[in-house]
């Protein structure tokens, strides 16, 4: 630190001495040329950057703005043919519904085809592998749940129920 403090006493002698040896006019030229160095610097390093790069943001803003209309455009496409397109039914069948419980590692006491509908018997299945079981077919065959009965069981976890699924609508 005293290394430091000696080095910057020595320095701003010799700035001294070099300012005392100079006349008036130097010392003004002097100080006229270290404020233009000064202003220089603060533009070369401040502000042409700043303006730089508000130039580039402003195009870049520009073309992102444009993207984004036409981005809106095809999200309004895609709804306007995901509306239009009609997916086809297909009606349950006894074979899907035990692909589905096979899936899902569920076994049922008894199932029940009626039209557009299936009831379903399960005797002490797991709840959260039945919650697994009814989320896997809503999203990937597209059924329902239209009436669920479950009852308790004595063990912990596991319930007795009865689930009528039904094939979704077309909207």
């Amino acid at each position: 630190m005293n290394g430091i403090r000696q080095w910057l006493t020595q320095l701003n002698k010799a700035a001294a001495k070099f300012w005392q040896q100079r006349n008036r006019r130097e010392q003004f030229m002097l100080t006229v040329a270290s404020g233009v160095l000064l202003l220089t610097l603060i533009f070369l390093l401040l502000i042409d950057p700043a303006m730089t790069g508000r130039k580039r943001l402003q195009s870049n803003l520009s073309i992102l703005r444009q993207q984004t209309v036409e981005l809106q455009q095809l999200l309004r496409q895609a709804e306007v043919l995901s509306n239009s397109v009609e997916r086809p039914t297909v009606t349950l069948s006894q074979s899907d519904i035990e692909m589905a419980l096979l899936r899902n590692s569920l076994s049922v006491k008894n199932i029940a085809l009626s039209g557009d509908s299936a009831k379903l018997e399960f005797v002490a299945v797991s709840f959260s592998t039945l919650l697994k079981f009814l989320q896997d077919i809503q999203k990937t065959e597209d059924w329902q749940v239209s009436e669920a009965n479950l009852h308790a069981t004595p063990t912990t976890g596991l319930v007795d129920t009865t689930i009528t699924l039904r094939q979704k609508k077309n909207q």
